[in-house]
C-alpha cells in the first residue's frame, strides 16, 4: 500500500489491517513499518500479536517490522479498562530495540477499542520531530472506509473477504474431514510414513485400497496400484491442473476430501522434504487447483504431512496473489510445529515483504528437488550421459 503522507490518517492506516491480516484482530498489538519515498509512504511489514504475549513479543515482531522501515507505528485494539491501555502504552513508550547498532524505538502509537467503521481512536504518544502526527487527524479521528482500503483490493478480485476473526481465520484448517474416521485417517498416515522412504529410493509405493468413507471413483486412479516417484510431477500436474479449470468455487463439502486415493497418495508426497519440493513447480502453474488438494489433506491427516500441505497451501496463496492469507496459514503451521523448516522461511519471506520474490524461488528449489532425485522437468529420470 502506498499512499501520499496527506492522505494518511491512523484512521486510513487501522481501516487496512483487516486487509493487510486477513481478519479482523481483536486484543491485539499491531506494528506497521513503512519506508518514505518521494513524500508517500509505503507500507511494508505488518506484525500482530496477542497483548497476554505482548512483552515477550514484541521484541520478534519489531525487530522484523522494522527492518528496512524508516517509521515504525503500533496500534492497540482492545475493549480492557483504561489502566490497561497505559501500561501497554507504557510498555511500547519505552520499548527500544538495537538493530545494525541504531537505537529503534516504537516512533508512534494509538488506541481503538475494534477495528470497525466509524469507531473512534486517539494517540498514545508520538515524538515531536514527527510533524504530521500532531495535526488534529493524526491525534484523534473515526475509522474510514475498511472496503474501500488498498489492501481490501486483492481480496475484491479474488471474490473474498477477511475473515471476521483471528479464530474464524484459522477455523478452516482445523476442520476435520468428515469423510473418514480415525482408522481410516490412521491407515493414511501409517501408509504415507511407510511409502514416502520407498519413494524416495526409487522402490514403488504399496497399492491404495478404496477406503469404506471414501468416495467410489478418484482422481488419483492411474496411481491407485503403483505409484513410483516418476509418477509425482505427473499426477500433481494433472490434478491441479483438472482442479484449477473447475468453473466457480469448490461446493462446501469439497469431493476432493473423500477421495481416499488422491489423499493418500499426497500424503506420502509430504511425508518426505525432498519428494514435497517435487511439485511446488505444478503448485505455482496452477496454485488454484493445489491449493484445493492441500487443504483437503491437511484437514485430513496429521503430523508432518499436514504440516507440510499447510506450508504449501501457504506457498499457494502466495501464487494466487493472496500473501496475506499465507501469514495465517503459516501462524497455524507454526504453532503445531514450531521448528518447521519451510514454515519457518516462508513466514520470514512474508513478514519482509518479499512476496514478488518468492514464487520465483519457489520453482528454483523445485527444480534442485527433481535433479536431486535425478528426474527431468516433467518428473522423468533423466538419462545420463
Amino acid at each position: 500500500m502506498t499512499t501520499s503522507h496527506d492522505a494518511v490518517t491512523p484512521g486510513y492506516l487501522l481501516a487496512s489491517i483487516p486487509g493487510a491480516l486477513g481478519f479482523y484482530p481483536s486484543d491485539s498489538i499491531i506494528l506497521m513499518g513503512f519506508s518514505s519515498e518521494d513524500n508517500r509512504l509505503v507500507l511494508g511489514p505488518v506484525a500482530r500479536f496477542d497483548i497476554a504475549l505482548a512483552s515477550r513479543q514484541l521484541p520478534e515482531a519489531f525487530a522484523v517490522v522494522a527492518a528496512g522501515a524508516d517509521v515504525v507505528f503500533a496500534f492497540i485494539v482492545s475493549h480492557r479498562p483504561d489502566p490497561a491501555i497505559h501500561d501497554l502504552t507504557d510498555l511500547l513508550f519505552d520499548f527500544s530495540a538495537d538493530l545494525d547498532d541504531t537505537d529503534r524505538t516504537v516512533d508512534a502509537c494509538w488506541f481503538t477499542p475494534e477495528i470497525s467503521v466509524g469507531q473512534p481512536y486517539e494517540m498514545c504518544f508520538a515524538p515531536a520531530e514527527i510533524p504530521l502526527t500532531h495535526t488534529a487527524e493524526w491525534q484523534q479521528g473515526t475509522i474510514g472506509s475498511i472496503a474501500a482500503s488498498p489492501t481490501m483490493e486483492r481480496w475484491r478480485e479474488a471474490g473474498r473477504l477477511p475473515e471476521i476473526s483471528r479464530d474464524e481465520a484459522f477455523a478452516c484448517f482445523d476442520e476435520a474431514n468428515p469423510h473418514f474416521g480415525p482408522r481410516d485417517i490412521a491407515a493414511m498416515v501409517r501408509a504415507a510414513a511407510s511409502d514416502a522412504p520407498l519413494l524416495a529410493q526409487g522402490r514403488p509405493a504399496r497399492p491404495v485400497p478404496m477406503a469404506a468413507g471414501g468416495a467410489a471413483s478418484t482422481l488419483a486412479e492411474d496411481v491407485r496400484l503403483r505409484f513410483e516417484v516418476r509418477d509425482i510431477v505427473p499426477l500433481a500436474t494433472r490434478v491441479f491442473s483438472e482442479l484449477s479449470n473447475m468453473t466457480g468455487e469448490p461446493p462446501e463439502d469439497d469431493p476432493v476430501r473423500a477421495d481416499a486415493v488422491l489423499l493418500t497418495r499426497m500424503a506420502t508426497i509430504l511425508y518426505d522434504t525432498a519428494l514435497r519440493d517435487l511439485i511446488v513447480s505444478a503448485l505455482c502453474d496452477q496454485p488454484k487447483g493445489a491449493a484445493r488438494v492441500l487443504l483437503a489433506v491437511a484437514q485430513t491427516v496429521h503430523g508432518l504431512a499436514r504440516t507440510n500441505a499447510l506450508a504449501l497451501y501457504a506457498m499457494a496463496q502466495v501464487a494466487l496473489g493472496l500473501p496475506m492469507v499465507a501469514g495465517t496459514v503459516l501462524s497455524v503451521a507454526l504453532e503445531e510445529d514450531p521448528e518447521h523448516t519451510l514454515a519457518g522461511l516462508l513466514m520470514r519471506g512474508y513478514r519482509a515483504g518479499l512476496q514478488d520474490k518468492m514464487v520465483a524461488n519457489f520453482r528454483r528449489g523445485s527444480a534442485k528437488a527433481r535433479a536431486s532425485l535425478g528426474l527431468d522437468e516433467d518428473g522423468e529420470r533423466a538419462l545420463c550421459a
